[in-house]
C-alpha cells in the first residue's frame, strides 16, 4: 500500500493589485478558510467546505446574516442564511456540494446546496439577508470578501487556487486571527484543515500568554494549569531562556479526567526544534498513535513522512502535509491529514524548517477511558549505538502485563538477543507469547520493529529488567517497554518508557498524600546496571530551590541487576508534601527510568513515567517547546522545569500559545 500527497513548499501568487472594496471593512467574524477540492491522495476532504471564525471577544449572532455567492461576471448573488451562534475563537463548518476523496469532514455546522468552481470565485459574508446588487458590492454590510482566481471580487490580491496535484486548501493565518483586509497577505495554502463549532478554540484576544522563571542550580520549578473551564483549550509553549542564560529541560503531565474520576496521567518531555524523526506507532483496535506537531517558525513548514508496516515489509505509506508559520496540529495519525488504517511500525519524517514534535499513544479500555502514555521521538541522523540497551523495569502477571518493543532507527537490518534477569542479575524465565524463555533472537529489518507480548498469565508478580546485546558489528535497536496494570478485567493504567544511559542523572519527584490514599502521588524511579561491574550508586533529594534536604541513599546493584522503589522507600524521611529533585550518580553506566504512581478517585492506581535528564556541563540557549499542552474539558497539563547544567542557574519565560500561534491567557498555579 503507498499513499501519495504532493504539496508544494511555495505557492504561487497573483500579483495583480486591486482596490479594496469599501464595504470589505476588518470585522470580528471572518472567513477563514477554504477548500475547492483539487489534490491528489486518499487522504483528499470528500466535500468542498468553507470556514468561518470569531476573531473578537464577544458572542456573535448569526440570525440575519448570510453567506453569499456570485459567478464572476455576474450581478446576481445566491444567498445563503446562517443560524445559531460563533463564539470567541470559535469555527462554523460550512459543507458544499462538490465531492472528491475519500476523508469524511467534521460533522458541518451548515450544508449548502453550491458546487465551488474549481479556477474562479467569490464569496461574501454578509450582515443582511437581502442579496447583493452588485458584482463585487461596496455595501457596508459586507463584512468580509474572500475571491480566488483571476476575479476582480476581493480584498486587494485574489488567492490562487492550487492545481489539480496540490492538495491545498487557503487557511487565514493566525489561526484566523489575521485580518488585514488582504486576501494575499491573511491567507496561506497549506494542508485542508477542516474544522468546525465542536474543533478546540483559538481565542485571539490573548494579552499576557507568559510565566516567568528562574532556577538555582540544581532546582527546577513546576506550575500547573487549573483546568478549570469548560471549553477544551489546546496549544503549545516556547521555553526561552533570559539573554546569556541557558534553557531549562521540561516535562509536561497531562491529566484527565472523565466523570470527575482521574483516568490517565502521562509524562511527556519538552521537544528540541528538530528537522528529521522517528517514531513507534500503533494502530490497532483500541489503539491509537497521535502525532502533535508545533511550528513556531514565521513560515509555512512542509513535512514529509513515511510510514512503514512491521508486519509487511513490502507495505509503506508516504505522504506530505503543509502546518501554517506558528501553528500547532495536534491528530491521532487514524485522521485527516493522515487517514492511516490498521499497523504497528514506525513512522519517519523530515520537515522543511525545525520544529517540536510529541507522540502519543491513545488506548481506550474496557470502560470506554482514554488511556494516554508517551513514545519517544528519536533522531535517526544520529548514529545508534553499538552497545548493549536496557531496559530497567518489566512487570508481567499479578495484573501487569508489558509489550517489548524493539525499533529499529537505521537503514540496515540489526540483529542480536533478548535477555530477561531478575533484580539480582539472575537470569530468568518469563512468558513472552505463548511460550516461556529467558532469551529471544531478534531479526529485525531496516526501521521496522519488532513486539513481543508478556502477557499477565498468573496471580504473582514477576518483575525485572531487559538486555537487548546486538551482534557484533550490529546497532543497537531502541527498546520501548509499554506495561499496563489490569484491575476486574479493565486495564486502568498504562505507561511507555525507554531507559536512559548515564552516569548523572536527575528526575522530578513528587511524593503527595497517605499512600494508597485518594489523590496520593508517590514517585520512583527504576534503574538497571548497564555495565559489565557492579554499579555504586548514590541518590540524593533536592528541594526545587536547589538546596539539598540531606536524604541521601546509596545502592549496589549487580551485574544485570535492577531496583525500582518509590522515593519514600529510597529516603524513609520524605515528607509526605514534598515536590523536588532525585539526583542519581553511579560508578558505572546505568539505565534509568522515573515512574509516578497516583490513586484516583476509585482507588485504582495509575502509573506513568517522568523522564529523567542527564546532567550536563555545557548547555543551550537554544529555545525548547512543549508541542502540546491541553486545559479543561477534564484536562490538566503540570509543567516542570529542570536545570539540567551543573554549576549554572536558569532564567527565562515560557510563552503560552494557542493552536494558532495567538498569546493564550493560560491560568497556571
Amino acid at each position: 500500500m503507498k499513499l501519495s500527497i504532493r504539496v508544494p513548499v511555495l505557492i504561487s501568487l497573483l500579483v495583480t493589485v486591486l482596490p479594496i472594496p469599501a464595504g470589505a471593512v476588518s470585522s470580528n467574524l471572518v472567513i477563514s478558510q477554504i477548500y475547492i477540492g483539487t489534490g491528489d491522495g486518499d487522504s483528499k476532504p470528500r466535500n468542498q467546505y468553507l470556514e468561518l471564525f470569531n476573531r473578537g471577544t464577544l458572542t456573535v449572532n448569526l440570525q440575519g446574516y448570510t453567506l453569499q455567492y456570485a459567478q464572476e461576471g455576474m450581478n446576481t448573488w445566491q444567498t445563503f442564511p446562517l443560524s445559531g451562534s460563533i463564539s470567541p475563537g470559535q469555527y462554523y463548518l460550512i459543507r458544499a456540494n462538490g465531492t472528491f476523496g475519500t476523508a469524511n469532514l467534521p460533522q458541518p455546522d451548515l450544508t449548502i446546496s453550491l458546487t465551488f468552481p474549481l479556477t474562479i470565485g467569490k464569496f461574501a459574508l454578509v450582515n443582511d439577508t437581502a442579496a447583493l446588487d452588485t458584482s463585487c458590492s461596496t455595501d457596508p454590510k459586507v463584512v468580509d470578501l474572500v475571491g480566488y482566481g483571476p476575479t476582480s471580487c476581493n480584498e486587494t490580491r485574489a488567492l490562487t487556487p492550487p492545481t489539480e496535484l496540490q492538495l491545498l486548501a487557503h487557511l487565514r493565518k493566525g489561526g484566523g486571527c489575521t485580518d488585514s483586509d488582504s486576501n494575499f497577505a491573511d491567507f496561506s495554502a497549506v494542508t485542508p484543515l477542516p474544522r468546525n463549532s465542536m474543533s478546540a478554540r483559538n481565542p485571539c484576544g490573548g494579552t499576557a500568554g507568559t510565566k516567568t522563571f528562574s532556577i538555582q542550580d540544581g532546582g527546577g520549578t513546576s506550575f500547573q494549569s487549573t483546568g478549570a473551564g469548560s471549553t477544551l483549550s489546546l496549544g503549545y509553549a516556547r521555553i526561552q531562556a533570559d539573554s546569556g542564560s541557558l534553557v531549562p529541560s521540561g516535562i509536561a503531565i497531562y491529566g484527565l479526567r472523565q466523570g470527575g474520576t482521574l483516568v490517565s496521567e502521562t509524562g511527556v518531555p519538552a521537544s528540541r526544534l528538530m528537522t528529521t524523526g522517528l517514531t513507534y506507532v500503533e494502530i490497532n483496535g483500541p489503539a491509537n498513535t497521535g502525532f502533535a506537531v508545533a511550528n513556531p517558525n514565521n513560515e509555512d513548514v512542509t513535512i514529509d513522512y513515511v510510514v512503514t508496516d512491521s508486519n509487511n515489509v513490502q507495505s509503506f505509506i508516504t505522504g506530505s502535509i503543509t502546518i501554517a508559520a506558528n501553528s500547532q496540529l495536534a491528530r491521532f495519525l487514524t485522521e485527516s491529514p493522515y487517514l492511516i488504517r490498521a499497523l504497528s511500525g514506525t513512522m519517519t519524517f523530515t520537515a522543511s524548517a525545525p520544529i517540536a514534535v510529541t507522540a502519543l499513544r491513545g488506548f481506550t479500555n474496557e470502560r470506554g477511558e482514554f488511556l494516554v502514555s508517551t513514545l519517544p521521538v528519536l533522531d535517526p541522523s544520529i548514529p545508534a549505538s553499538v552497545l548493549p540497551t536496557y531496559l530497567p523495569h518489566f512487570a508481567v502477571s499479578g495484573g501487569w502485563r508489558t509489550d517489548l518493543v524493539l525499533v529499529n532507527t537505521t537503514d540496515v537490518t540489526e540483529t542480536g538477543t533478548v535477555a530477561f534477569f531478575d533484580q539480582s542479575g539472575n537470569s530468568i524465565t518469563v512468558p513472552v507469547g505463548t511460550v516461556t524463555v529467558n532469551s529471544i533472537d531478534y531479526i529485525l529489518p531496516p526501521k521496522r520493529t519488532q513486539r513481543y507480548f508478556m502477557p499477565n498469565v498468573g496471580a504473582t508478580v514477576q518483575t525485572g529488567s531487559v538486555r537487548v546485546s546486538p551482534t557484533t558489528g550490529d546497532r543497537t535497536p531502541v527498546a520501548l517497554g509499554i506495561f499496563s496494570f489490569t484491575a476486574g478485567g479493565v486495564r486502568v493504567s498504562e505507561a511507555a518508557v525507554s531507559g536512559l544511559r548515564g552516569t548523572q542523572l536527575r528526575t522530578y519527584i513528587q511524593n503527595s498524600g497517605v499512600v494508597g490514599s485518594i489523590g496520593s502521588i508517590q514517585s520512583g524511579v527504576a534503574i538497571a546496571n548497564a555495565d559489565v561491574t557492579t554499579a555504586n550508586v548514590s541518590l540524593e533529594a533536592f528541594r526545587l530551590d536547589g538546596t539539598s534536604t540531606g536524604l541521601t541513599s546509596s545502592l549496589s546493584i549487580p551485574v544485570g541487576g535492577k531496583v525500582a522503589k518509590f522515593a519514600n522507600e529510597l529516603f524513609t524521611s520524605l515528607p509526605s508534601s514534598f515536590q523536588g529533585i532525585m539526583r542519581v550518580t553511579a560508578s558505572s553506566a546505568v539505565s534509568v527510568i522515573g515512574l509516578r504512581g497516583r490513586t484516583n478517585e476509585r482507588f485504582d492506581f495509575l502509573i506513568t513515567t517522568v523522564p529523567p535528564i542527564e546532567e550536563i556541563t555545557q548547555g543551550s540557549s537554544a529555545e525548547v517547546v512543549f508541542p502540546h499542552f491541553v486545559d479543561s474539558g477534564g484536562y490538566t497539563t503540570q509543567f516542570i522545569l529542570l536545570n539540567s547544567v551543573t554549576g549554572q542557574t536558569s532564567s527565562g519565560t515560557v510563552l503560552f500559545r494557542t493552536i494558532g500561534g495567538q498569546r493564550l491567557d493560560l491560568l497556571v498555579q
